[in-house]
């Protein structure tokens, strides 16, 4: 899963699934505006097409300077995004205005490139406006992307410290990040009053981070800056200066607003929780999870729709599973199978540093293997990185951020090395091929890298083509032999399988009213996963509906656009073209992603045939 360091509101509001925008000059350089309103129109459908394009993307830029950060645009390295009700109402405005002039320009009379560009920024507008129009953000409480977690990841890992100037920006960051914690109270306490509220394991999960992280030392909080960390060409005194003033901040604004935010949710959130864990519990939320379904799918499937292909597509891959285990020399059923393995010690590393390697070595191995399956590679390279710790107990197993632009940063798949005997060896092929190479790093970074495509198409996109490309990698891994043994290969499958699941615990819950322990029971009952990765997976479900199904939607579409190549091409389909066809116009929606496969195809049957 990529990392989204904003909760799924924001994401929804800001971006085009959770991605970042391109660099830009340093601070000291001037900024364009951004603005709304159209200037004088541009002669052709195409000219005011790339105009909107330009200011749009100015827009989002200032709506969100942390998504220009993680990228390399350093511009506004001083602020936080406004994620009080009226900053998103505002957005949400914006974005109908941007949407009315798009609708004015003639989509009849663009082609290509452009076609494609009109889709992909209209469904993104109307996905600011109904992400805000439904209310989403009223009941946000996130155990995992949540402002409590993301503004340390952020100043972590991805703001800059290479002077003075970045320093001072960081300070102000921090003097900014109270009020975002208070307009997040501001949100719930909002929420609360029209009857919006989430469910009461998210909001004990955010307690009880929150107050380990006020009962650490200063020193071992998430904010704590060492001097030694600061730009080594800084003296000695400055440096002490500005630690002190950034490890002042944290103490008396950011640990008080911290507080406050624990106090409201333990006191007046958390006895107004509901105990029922699915959307259909608020008063929109059979129209929001529809929403939700739609803008993660990009298609109009039903929730019933899904519950009944996710159980199809488990079938199908539970015998597959039951293959390899009676080949393995396994006489029982496929339960007693994953219980056998998932107790077995062997199949755990035993140390950190063990897992951290591991994970190291297959992604070389995958590396080295891929000119094989793609014509073109990215320039930015990917590394393996530990899960910062102040995260990694409530996280999923791994995730993946993007490189930036500026190539100050590779792109870097986080491993979860919490506990790490309780992290399978058999897993751990199927999510490196999914989260670094051939998955997220090579959609991700090869899109940043199209010259000529509009940057909010580079920088964004749709989680179906982004997850179905990452749980379709684990598969192309397989065609690439890759799967060092049976047992790899077996968790493969419990990872195919998962996703499968995925289809039926989140329609379970969000439609058909499950409880939580009914999800937990079944992901247990069909899946190798852990105790804790179940149970981690079905608190993430519950805090976002419908993204989990965006996962087997994608893969089943992109292996039903390969095949319709393949059939249509015979001994002229090449896979490395289909690759490179599909990955060269970033993350779209998978119906605009099949017309992209039917015109290189008839590119292909144009062409003269090689002698």
């Amino acid at each position: 899963m990529p990392r989204v360091m904003q909760s799924i509101a924001l994401a929804l509001v800001f971006s085009s699934c959770g991605s970042t925008p391109p660099p830009a000059p340093r601070q000291a350089e001037p900024e364009p505006a951004a603005t709304v309103a159209p200037p004088e129109q541009a002669a052709s459908p195409s000219e005011r097409l790339a105009d909107l394009v330009a200011r749009y993307w100015q827009w989002r830029l200032e709506k969100s300077p942390e998504m220009g950060t993680s990228i390399g645009d350093h511009r506004r390295d001083d602020r936080l995004s406004d994620i009080s009700d009226a900053g998103r109402q505002s957005a949400a405005a914006d974005a109908r205005a941007f949407r009315e002039e798009l609708h004015a320009i003639d989509r009849t009379a663009l082609a290509g490139q452009d076609l494609i560009t009109w889709e992909v920024l209209d469904l993104a507008l109307e996905r600011t406006m109904e992400s805000v129009r439904l209310g989403l953000h009223l009941w946000d409480v996130d155990q995992m992307f949540g402002p409590h977690l993301s503004f340390p990841y952020m100043i972590r890992t991805e703001h800059p410290r290479r002077d003075a100037r970045d320093i001072e920006n960081l300070i102000a960051r921090y003097r900014a990040h109270p009020r975002q914690l208070d307009d997040t109270t501001a949100n719930l306490k909002a929420g609360l009053a029209k009857g919006f509220v989430t469910s009461r394991w998210a909001t004990k999960r955010v307690i009880q981070q929150i107050e380990e992280e006020l009962a650490k030392p200063d020193a071992e909080r998430s904010l704590f800056v060492d001097r030694a960390k600061l730009p080594e060409k800084l003296p000695d005194a400055q440096r002490t200066e500005l630690a002190t003033a950034l490890n002042d901040v944290a103490r008396r604004e950011i640990s008080p607003a911290l507080d406050r935010m624990r106090k409201m949710l333990a006191e007046e959130y958390l006895p107004r929780t509901r105990e029922e864990v699915g959307i259909w519990t608020i008063p929109n939320g059979e129209e929001a999870y529809g929403f939700l379904i739609r803008d993660h799918t990009s298609t109009r499937k039903t929730p019933q729709e899904i519950h009944d292909i996710g159980q199809q597509e488990l079938a199908r891959i539970e015998t597959a599973m039951l293959a390899i285990a009676r080949k393995l020399g396994h006489k029982g059923d496929l339960q007693s199978f994953s219980k056998r393995v998932r107790a077995n010690r062997k199949n755990y590393h035993r140390s950190r540093d063990e897992l951290l390697a591991g994970f190291r070595a297959i992604h070389d191995r995958a590396w080295q293997a891929l000119p094989r399956a793609f014509g073109k590679l990215p320039q930015a390279r990917c590394e393996v990185r530990p899960m910062e710790a102040f995260q990694e107990k409530d996280s999923p197993a791994a995730f993946y951020n993007g490189p930036s632009e500026d190539g100050s940063r590779p792109g870097i798949f986080f491993a979860n090395l919490y506990e790490p005997g309780a992290r399978p060896k058999y897993n751990m092929e199927a999510l490196t091929f999914h989260e670094a190479v051939p998955g997220h790093h090579l959609q991700i970074a090869i899109a940043q890298e199209v010259r000529g495509m509009p940057d909010f198409r580079r920088h964004g996109g749709f989680t179906v083509y982004v997850e179905g490309w990452g749980l379709y990698s684990e598969l192309l891994a397989d065609e690439l032999g890759l799967y060092t043994d049976d047992l790899s290969r077996y968790g493969m499958l419990n990872y195919q399988a998962w996703r499968a699941n995925r289809l039926v615990v989140d329609t379970g819950m969000h439609h058909l009213r499950w409880s939580r322990q009914r999800a937990i029971d079944w992901l247990t009952a069909h899946s190798a996963l852990t105790e804790r990765e179940v149970v981690n997976e079905i608190d993430r479900y519950i805090i976002w509906p419908g993204q989990a199904l965006a996962y087997m939607i994608g893969r089943l579409e992109i292996q039903r656009i390969r095949k319709k190549a393949e059939d249509a091409l015979g001994d002229r389909f090449d896979v490395r073209g289909f690759h490179d066809a599909l990955l060269g116009s970033g993350a779209v929606p998978m119906a605009t992603a099949e017309r992209i496969i039917d015109e290189w195809v008839e590119g292909i049957r144009s062409a003269p045939a090689s002698p």
